[in-house]
């Protein structure tokens, strides 16, 4: 009993930080769908929710060739407890909590306890994964599966795997891809263990027969599986010149150093340089993993146009974590030297989350908490649209504010504004949010466009226009 109240005595800020991390997630409950959470949370759910769950297989418009799990998940919790923000939040606590036992085995396991509360800091602060859960995202749950799964294969509870894999099915290709990370990996700590691969790939199995179900009836249906011609994303999975992969390669490698990252990298390649030799018969498999997870995430991105968003590399921003956390552990260098370095890693993560680029750049807004002002900004613009009379069909926008606020805000009405013409609106409303919109914002500035509402709040603003309809096209 004694040493019991001494364990949860020396534990007790790790269950602190943990009890804030899921406070400061809370805090954001009322929080609307944002970025492509909408398409593949709230679209989905409300097809399912509003059809009684009559069809299973989504219509072209809004099918992106992946296992609509996420939908299906929230449809059914709105179905038992209503459809509200508030519940659709609550539904990725237990997948918060499942990322947070597994990122706290795994440092407990690899970590002396005086560095405890540092490395889960740097877990739990990492900017895309804490963006991903303030957010009604499926990537909640991609992450916590594969958190998850990694601490199945350093505990040796291979009895989970096929959980861990089904659940990363659910989420479609990228789950699968997943799914091929933790298989390889496993397999390969298993040879290097000369452990049994068939009891490995069993676990595969039920993952196997399910994929071959879903997508071989899907294509039954409808004459096409992963993507087709006609698909709104269809641009996004077109194929690139070879030549391009160099361009495509060099993004990849910003979304690994962007939001603070950078530092991050820069300890792993010193710790790998001043550990020698020592590192390869002791860290290795967590290398492997590294580069496992940049391997098979890089060869289904890098040949098409458009899959090169930061949230699709979150394994390998967990990956890299860890091993920098295990390369620290086993360096031999001053104890002050690797508390400093933990620290410098947790503040280059918090900085990250106010990096705002330029508005001539494209910002991964969903992957860092910068995104966040732009709630309130939106509702006090559309506050001032709404006392002035402005029709906001009237307003064009662009993404991410093209939804009705019935998919965004899941609320009774169908407020939107329409999809940008500058033939057509008189009223444009632009904020940085909108990626695509740069060209806009520098004729607008060119053209002395008058100004009827702005606001800026962290680095993020918005504006609305009124063009000024004397000027040629």
């Amino acid at each position: 009993m004694a040493t019991k109240r001494a364990h949860i005595h020396t534990q007790w800020p790790v269950l602190l930080l943990f009890l804030l991390y899921i406070l400061f997630c809370g805090f954001h409950f009322y929080d609307p769908f944002f970025w492509d959470s909408v398409q593949l949370g709230s679209k989905h759910a409300h097809f399912y929710f509003e059809s009684n769950f009559k069809h299973f297989f989504l219509p072209n418009e809004i099918n992106s060739g992946h296992f609509p799990g996420f939908g299906l998940y929230l449809a059914f919790v709105w179905k038992i407890f209503g459809k509200h923000l508030l519940v659709s939040h609550l539904a990725l606590v237990p997948f918060i909590l499942l990322y947070v036992f597994a990122v706290w085995r795994l440092v407990t396991k690899y970590m002396p306890r005086q560095y405890h509360v540092f490395a889960l800091g740097i877990f739990l602060c990492e900017p895309t994964i804490l963006a991903q859960c303030q957010q009604l995202s499926p990537d909640v749950i991609l992450i916590a599966a594969f958190a998850f799964g990694v601490y199945a294969i350093s505990y040796r509870k291979d009895r989970y795997l096929w959980i861990v894999y089904i659940l990363l099915f659910f989420l479609g290709m990228r789950g699968l891809a997943s799914v091929g990370i933790l298989l390889f990996w496993q397999a390969l700590r298993s040879f290097q263990s000369k452990s049994s691969l068939p009891t490995i790939f069993k676990n595969l199995i039920p993952v196997l027969l399910l994929s071959l179900l879903f997508y071989g009836l899907h294509y039954l249906h409808f004459g096409w599986a992963f993507f087709h011609d006609a698909s709104p994303w269809e641009e996004s999975f077109t194929f690139i010149s070879p030549l391009s992969y160099i361009k495509n390669a060099g993004i990849i490698a910003w979304r690994h150093l962007d939001f603070g990252r950078w530092i991050l990298w820069l300890f792993i390649l010193s710790l790998l340089f001043i550990s020698k030799r020592r590192w390869r018969t002791e860290r290795v498999p967590f290398l492997s993993l590294v580069l496992m997870a940049i391997s098979i995430l890089s060869l289904i991105t890098i040949p098409f146009s458009g899959l090169l968003q930061h949230r699709y590399f979150m394994p390998v921003y967990f990956s890299a974590s860890l091993l920098f956390l295990l390369l620290l552990q086993g360096a031999e260098i001053k104890t002050q030297i690797k508390q400093l370095a933990l620290i410098a890693v947790l503040l280059s993560f918090l900085s990250g989350h106010l990096w705002v680029y330029p508005t001539h750049i494209a910002q991964g807004w969903d992957s860092s908490l910068a995104y966040r002002s732009s709630f309130s900004l939106m509702d006090e613009a559309k506050a001032f649209i709404t006392k002035n009379n402005i029709d906001p069909h009237s307003v064009g926008t662009s993404f991410p504010f093209l939804n009705s606020r019935k998919i965004s805000h899941l609320e009774a009405n169908h407020y939107s504004y329409s999809a940008i013409d500058l033939s057509k609106h008189a009223y444009i409303l632009y904020s940085n949010i909108n990626n695509d919109l740069d060209v806009l914002y520098n004729r607008a500035a060119r053209e002395a466009w008058p100004i009827l509402w702005q606001k800026e709040k962290r680095g993020v603003f918005v504006i609305l226009y009124k063009r000024p309809l004397s000027i040629p096209e």
